[in-house]
């Protein structure tokens, strides 16, 4: 019964905090909301619907998403099939918590997919990179893990932050990686903010420490490797 009722939650209350983040970005937007990439440009109730309903501004220009070369060619469906496939074999698997924790991210992968393969619009980029490529913490996160809040990271808390710091004449890659770092506390309020009928205290700790920590990690793994690959980076990943 707990089960059913943290489901009933989630599935109510996740679309209203999506909604708020939405608001919030095209709030931020406002002077600068992103230019229709096709024409005719369609009537002002359409272009406002698809401002309101589209995520990542599929239909729109600027677009923060980035994907290597790898994961812009590789075929969607088939990834899905994959990962469907990976997430059977880890249900037989003894359930330890580094299990666990895995199957999390495949059952987030395979139910955030199936949604975007049924809803998408043609210009859709991929939600996932292939879990088992992420090679460092800073292609787990901008390259391989879902890219569906991309746009209210960028105006809410990277830019914000970024170009806060640089007017006061903080190095440039200082003030990156406090934007960075922003970005990652953003999201675990974030993420507090939906769980915060179902987790303790404790639970809602760990997940700020959670993403904290991430951000800290990603701003030093680019500090002491730069771009350049090493198997370090991966371990870490």
């Amino acid at each position: 019964m707990d089960y059913l009722n943290a489901s009933s939650h989630i599935v109510k209350s996740v679309p209203i905090e999506i909604g708020i983040l939405k608001a919030l970005d095209l709030f931020a937007r406002r002077t600068n909301l992103p230019r229709y990439r096709y024409s005719p440009q369609p009537l002002d109730a359409v272009m406002g619907l698809l401002l309101l309903t589209e995520l990542r501004y599929e239909s729109f220009t600027p677009n923060q998403i980035r994907h290597s070369a790898h994961e812009q060619s590789f075929s969607e469906r088939h990834q899905y099939l994959i990962h469907i496939a990976m997430f059977a074999v880890f249900q037989m698997l003894p359930q330890v918590p580094p299990v666990i924790a895995f199957e999390i991210l495949l059952a987030i992968y395979v139910i955030w997919t199936s949604i975007q393969l049924l809803l998408r619009y043609k210009s859709s980029p991929v939600l996932f990179g292939p879990l088992y490529h992420g090679n460092s913490l800073a292609s787990l996160w901008t390259e391989t893990w879902h890219n569906a809040f991309a746009a209210p990271c960028m105006s809410l808390a990277f830019n914000p932050v970024r170009n806060t710091l640089r007017s006061l004449d903080v190095p440039h890659t200082i003030a990156k990686g406090a934007g960075i770092l922003a970005v990652f506390v953003l999201m675990g309020f974030y993420h507090v903010y939906a769980l915060l009928p179902l987790l303790s205290a404790e639970g809602l700790r760990r997940i700020l420490v959670f993403f904290a920590g991430n951000g800290l990690l990603t701003v030093l793994e680019f500090a002491v490797w730069g771009k350049r690959k090493h198997w370090l980076k991966a371990a870490m990943a």
